[in-house]
């Protein structure tokens, strides 16, 4: 569905010239916004439903703001990915009184994630590649403590801790193995 929806705006584009790479480099593009949007919309249409629109909204930021330095496991389709976020974010609304009492649990645990393994991304990144996403997810995850710890909001940034520290895991598993 995604790949013949981004076909035809890729052709519409091309037709109109708008083109100046490869059209491969431009339907991966189109692929990547059409998933995106659409595992957004799920999120939301499940946090206005469940009545939890900022944990949806922090959730989504959170989530791909720090996957972009952290890295870990990414799926083999966009079919995949739609439904791995969705349902991780469904485990959240089901589960979400737990993670503040695990709390410590969760930062001690993502700090020893963090520190030994990030990041991890499914191509190889440079010296300074590497330096930087671990500066700035090490930043990232001090914040995050500090965000599980005050505030309204806790149990949704231990989460997204705790999930992005197994998917990190899962990278690991997938890439380095």
């Amino acid at each position: 569905m995604i790949r013949a929806m981004s076909d035809k705006i890729t052709r519409y584009m091309n037709e109109l010239g708008v083109l100046e790479e490869s059209i491969e480099i431009h339907r991966y593009g189109v692929e990547t916004i059409l998933s995106t949007v659409i595992s957004l919309a799920f999120i939301f249409a499940l946090s206005l439903i469940s009545g939890r629109l900022i944990e949806g909204l922090i959730y989504s930021l959170g989530f791909y703001y720090m996957r972009k330095f952290s890295g870990g496991y990414h799926c083999d389709t966009h079919l995949h990915c739609i439904g791995l976020y969705v349902i991780i974010f469904i485990v959240y609304l089901l589960t979400c009184s737990v993670y503040e009492k695990m709390n410590n649990y969760i930062a001690l645990f993502s700090v020893l994630v963090f520190i030994i393994y990030v990041p991890v991304h499914n191509r190889k990144l440079n010296q300074k590649e590497h330096e930087l996403y671990k500066a700035i997810s090490m930043m990232n995850l001090f914040i995050y403590i500090v965000l599980s710890s005050i505030g309204s909001y806790r149990s949704i940034f231990s989460y997204l801790l705790l999930v992005i520290s197994i998917l990190i895991i899962a990278g690991i598993r997938k890439y380095e193995v």
